[in-house]
């Protein structure tokens, strides 16, 4: 009597290499979305209007009394706002061009570029 097996050598090999292509995919994926040492700023957007804020430096500080922000090796987040839901502070830190977070009942936005991404653009808007 004959048993059917569940995995063959053939379909292990198979399994195995799909793996490996997309742990190559990923690994070049975060290779090339790194900022190449160019220093990143945040821009955090309010009715109070756009500030640009350097991450090299630790420290603590707000832009609307109720929302506090803390910059932290390179890295900004939301730590303490009083909006319900409390998304922007669950986001946690970033500090990567690219990323961003947004505490929409205070209608803030912070987003993340390298310094040098604004001599690249033909305008800007405010």
């Amino acid at each position: 009597m004959k048993r059917n097996k569940l995995l063959t050598k053939r379909d292990a090999l198979f399994i195995i290499l799909i793996l490996a292509i997309g742990l190559s995919v990923w690994g070049v994926y975060q290779w090339r979305s790194g900022d190449d040492g160019r220093l990143v700023t945040a821009e955090i957007r309010s009715d109070y209007g756009t500030h640009i804020v350097n991450l090299d430096e630790d420290r603590t500080f707000y832009i609307i009394p109720n929302v506090i922000f803390e910059i932290r090796d390179g890295q900004i987040a939301f730590v303490k706002s009083d909006c319900p839901d409390q998304v922007c502070v669950r986001t946690g830190f970033i500090g990567r061009a690219g990323q961003s977070a947004a505490c929409l009942p205070n209608r803030l936005i912070l987003s993340l570029s390298a310094a040098d991404d604004y001599d690249n653009l033909d305008i800007y808007v405010r």
